[in-house]
């Protein structure tokens, strides 16, 4: 079942106990599920037709201040934290911005996030969530004497952007039922006022997406045409009481591809 698919179990995590009655089967996080494999995922970095070249700094996103409540913070003090007992938050991983795409994606899920640094979904039960991005400047090569499929519209192709983000969700009497969430969200973007890339670059529409998403085994693969963002998005379904299932770890991929030229990104959270 793709995590697509188990969305209203995220906004009511609640009527898993329903499904638990109705005896209908579900992925469930235990165990006995096994790490993603790689394998059969796009290797990371593979860059044809052309160069990459990160943005970072101010250049990126929106200032911290921007987004009252959410916290920086590395990867190594992520690893270092026990989300049941920090049962809220949102937490910028690795970066010094605030992605311009947050606000709207923690909207469309239901998320509030308060000015105190508590993060609640529609029925007011806590959740944590992880939040990282990557901005890459674009730099074709020249394919003047060389076929190519229609140019990028309405701006030519000159940056993207990489979201992924893992939450950590709980309800019931003492978080009793918990469930985790993989999101990949992948951008395609064309040239801001200057030229370059940043913050304020407008999306444009390439030849082909792909975003994956999983947490552990299986997950949910997505991809589009001519498009300017696809994303996946994955569930898995603790369920209740406290079952032993190891270390939580989220993994991430994308493919941006216009013309003869290609970028592909993987990577992983956990906590």
């Amino acid at each position: 079942m793709k995590g697509s698919e188990q969305s209203h179990e995220v906004m009511d995590g609640g009527y898993s106990v329903v499904l638990d009655q109705m005896d209908i089967p579900r992925k469930r996080l235990s165990s006995y599920s096994k790490p993603v494999d790689l394998a059969g995922w796009p290797r990371d970095g593979v860059v044809y037709g052309g160069t990459v070249k990160k943005v970072t700094g101010k250049a990126a996103g929106l200032p911290l201040d921007s987004f009252p409540g959410a916290q920086s913070m590395a990867t190594s003090a992520v690893r270092k934290m026990d989300v049941r007992k920090k049962r809220t938050g949102l937490f910028l991983v690795d970066i010094d911005f605030v992605p311009r795409e947050l606000a709207d994606f923690l909207k469309s899920k239901g998320l509030t996030l308060l000015q105190d640094g508590t993060l609640h979904n529609r029925n007011n039960d806590p959740v944590v969530g992880f939040v990282t991005c990557e901005v890459y400047q674009v730099k074709l090569l020249d394919t003047s004497k060389a076929p190519r499929s229609p140019l990028a519209s309405p701006f030519p192709f000159s940056c993207f952007t990489f979201l992924p983000w893992a939450f950590y969700n709980e309800t019931g009497i003492g978080g009793n039922h918990r469930w985790y969430e993989a999101h990949t969200l992948a951008i395609a973007k064309g040239p801001d006022g200057s030229g370059g890339c940043s913050d304020a670059s407008p999306h444009t529409r390439i030849d082909y997406l792909q975003a994956r998403a999983a947490v552990r085994e299986g997950g949910d693969l997505q991809q589009i045409w001519s498009s300017d963002q696809v994303q996946a998005n994955d569930v898995w379904d603790v369920g209740y009481g406290w079952p032993a299932h190891g270390i939580p770890e989220t993994t991430h991929s994308a493919i941006w591809a216009d013309g003869t030229f290609s970028m592909s990104r993987t990577a992983s959270m956990t906590w």
